[in-house]
């Protein structure tokens, strides 16, 4: 099992389930997201969608934790005992990663982080993994984006 994370921009709810723009939302959602109640029914039109960036969830969980350590000096799990919503990626490290949503205006946050930190963060992270982690970090700044737009970053 592993984790995928999915953005789309531009999301508008449909009952029309027919067409290849579309994407099927379930019910719930992390606290986190920002966004009304979506029903189970709920089937969204978009204008662009990101390709999934697919992991394990120990791979990710270490990435997400690097992350956290690099840009606040903290592991992730004093980051969560703490809930300090100033504290860098907050949002992102702060959301579950097995599923939910997460809607624009927390989009925008994450995606300003990602853009305003970029230099710095993967910098740090080539010492560690060069590969992976510069990698994961431009996918995941490229799907917030995308949900920054009046879009929708989904976790499955």
């Amino acid at each position: 099992m592993g984790v995928t994370i999915t953005g789309y921009s531009n999301i508008k709810i449909t009952k029309n389930i027919i067409g290849d723009e579309k994407v099927h939302i379930e019910s719930g959602g992390f606290e986190q997201s920002n966004m009304p109640h979506i029903e189970e029914c709920d089937y969204f039109d978009y204008e662009e969608g990101s390709n999934p960036y697919q992991s394990s969830y120990t791979y990710y969980g270490i990435f997400r934790d690097s992350l956290c350590k690099l840009s606040n000096n903290i592991s992730q799990e004093k980051l969560w005992e703490m809930k300090d919503k100033s504290l860098k990626f907050y949002y992102l490290i702060n959301f579950s990663d097995c599923e939910g949503y997460i809607g624009t205006s927390y989009c925008k946050i994450i995606y300003d982080e990602f853009t305003k930190y970029e230099d710095e963060i993967i910098s740090k992270l080539d010492a560690i993994n060069p590969l992976y982690y510069k990698n994961t970090y431009l996918e995941l700044k490229e799907i917030f984006r995308l949900g920054s737009n009046d879009g929708i970053v989904v976790f499955s």
